[in-house]
């Protein structure tokens, strides 16, 4: 007897990113919310490439598109607090897959603004283990702050190679997409690095235990 397999669901938006296994939780994620879709599948692996799929398109469109200026918008510029966000980022690998967790918070705030957590299914990425993970950490957050029409974003890292990788110009791999990328998102948002030793910061380590959240 075949066994029906459980269909599962994908969610790309700014506000999550990711996968959900029930159609009541997709509705909540996906309904009435802006900039958001989603999708079924049948299959977990269709799904996450799906979302990899979402996310490199919504970093191409830095190059040639600028957020539409709206009413709403307007209005929330008028306090500096509605356009800066801290974000604390960290990742991890373990079983061959890159993992990230991403959290961030508005200034002098204790409630999250947003937080995510997901797999890195880019190839080159996983190729760097641990390292990659954190990059990939850091365009999660650079994506979001983005697309959440965010001016100023502080990026709270514990891994030196999310600064030392931009400094200087990559040709090779994740280092050239994740150099490149983040050269788009400084023409476009006032970005500062802040590095802390792992396990030093209360904030921070939220960011680690959603990067252990996604699990195999």
């Amino acid at each position: 007897m075949t066994v029906k397999k459980e269909a599962i669901y994908a969610v790309f938006g700014p506000e999550f990113s990711g996968i959900v296994l029930s159609f009541h939780e997709y509705l909540n994620r996906v309904k009435g919310k802006k900039k958001t879709i989603g999708k079924k599948f049948s299959c977990e692996k269709t799904a996450y490439q799906w979302l990899e799929t979402n996310k490199v398109s919504s970093v191409n469109s830095l190059k040639s598109t600028k957020p539409k200026e709206t009413v709403a918008n307007k209005a929330k510029k008028v306090t500096k607090q509605n356009t800066e966000v801290v974000i604390y980022i960290d990742g991890s690998y373990k079983n061959s897959r890159g993992k990230y967790g991403v959290i961030g918070f508005a200034p002098m705030k204790t409630e999250p603004l947003f937080k995510t957590f997901g797999y890195v299914f880019d190839e080159e990425f996983n190729k760097l283990h641990n390292i990659g993970a954190e990059l990939m950490a850091c365009l999660r957050a650079l994506e979001w702050a983005y697309s959440n029409d965010m001016k100023t974003v502080h990026i709270i890292y514990d891994c030196e190679g999310v600064i030392s990788i931009q400094e200087k110009e990559q040709t090779q791999g994740a280092r050239k997409t994740y150099y490149q990328t983040v050269q788009a998102f400084k023409s476009k948002l006032d970005i500062h690095f802040l590095h802390v030793r792992h396990g030093n910061n209360a904030l921070h380590q939220k960011a680690h235990v959603l990067s252990q959240m996604a699990v195999h």
